[in-house]
């Protein structure tokens, strides 16, 4: 997933998609809007594949990029789902690029390691305001269309000197489940003395984790509050959302999982919970496994179990040589 992100609107974000699609197929891009539960990703997915288009965008992302079915989409080489209101099942080989933009977009652990990071910053308040006369080539749209060809030789010229040189694979940081992808291309930059390929990968997942984050902050008041003992997802709620009637609020809504758990009314919420920890079932987070508990009354119930590190860090009971004698 090609990502841009930039800290202010108005940077040129979806033009920098339309500026490197344009060359290739000779028009702008059609964008869409991300979707906001996994159902629809299924359903758009599907709609994009059968409808042949070479590049999928979704614009102005404004929450947290997270589906399992964008992440199968982009790592997959088919597509096999059952159309919508039939028992025909639809299998597509997928020859989409994918990308996204937005205002300083977070994502998934999931879609992070998917994800090339490309970085906008104008570093003016209204970028949108700049003269087209600071630019080197003011109306960029209309240039590349003009200039196609020798733009569409250029990139052919880099790949006839990778060529020549033996098709060099890229000997710097490869990129997991794209290793063929990122040999190539980065081989091709290498062989032409292009450097920086991927180098901000690092910097990236530092700031798109926020979702891996909130996870960390919700199983340490977990742990404070409950320790090792089993507890109910319904227990685990309020320390993950707030009440929908505000009057209900209290110490104990925490609201650690808002931004996860979806707009719907609590009961919806405290379901996509189940589903969270379903998830993280036997992960490790903030330094603790999450393990599913035994069934009480036909609840689920959730257990944490503290790392070897984590219980070194949260042990402060000794004994001195005096057996009766505790020091806390």
């Amino acid at each position: 997933l090609f990502l841009t992100t930039a800290p202010t609107a108005g940077t040129g974000k979806g033009l920098l998609s339309d500026v490197c699609a344009i060359p290739a197929i000779g028009h702008g891009l059609a964008a869409t809007t991300a979707p906001d539960s996994e159902d629809e990703w299924s359903k758009q997915i599907t709609t994009t594949l059968r409808s042949g288009v070479s590049h999928a965008v979704f614009d102005n992302v404004s929450r947290t990029m997270d589906s399992d079915s964008l992440a199968a989409a982009i790592t997959q080489e088919f597509w096999a789902k059952r159309l919508l209101g039939s028992n025909d099942d639809v299998r597509i080989r997928i020859r989409t690029i994918w990308a996204a933009n937005g205002n300083n977009v977070t994502v998934s652990q999931d879609l992070a390691r998917r994800c090339i990071w490309i970085r906008l910053d104008a570093n003016v308040e209204k970028p949108w305001e700049r003269p087209t006369d600071e630019f080197k080539h003011g109306e960029i749209r209309t240039w590349i269309r003009s200039h196609r060809g020798e733009l569409v030789g250029a990139a052919l010229t880099l790949i006839r000197a990778w060529l020549d040189a033996g098709r060099p694979v890229f000997r710097g940081k490869t990129l997991g489940s794209f290793e063929e992808w990122a040999g190539t291309i980065g081989g091709i930059l290498e062989t032409n003395g292009i450097p920086g390929f991927l180098e901000n990968t690092a910097k990236f997942y530092e700031t798109a984790f926020t979702a891996n984050d909130a996870m960390t902050a919700f199983v340490e008041a977990w742990f404070d509050l409950y320790g090792e003992s089993p507890t109910l997802t319904s227990t685990l709620f309020q320390l993950a959302s707030e009440p929908d009637d505000p009057e209900l609020k209290s110490a104990e809504w925490l609201g650690l999982l808002d931004t996860m758990l979806g707009a719907g009314r609590e009961r919806s919420r405290q379901m996509n919970l189940g589903k969270i920890l379903g998830k993280h079932t036997d992960t490790i987070v903030g330094g603790f496994k999450i393990v599913k508990g035994k069934l009480k009354d036909g609840r689920q119930q959730w257990q944490l179990q503290p790392t070897i590190g984590r219980q070194k860090a949260t042990d402060t009971t000794e004994f001195s040589e005096d057996d009766d004698e505790i020091v806390i």
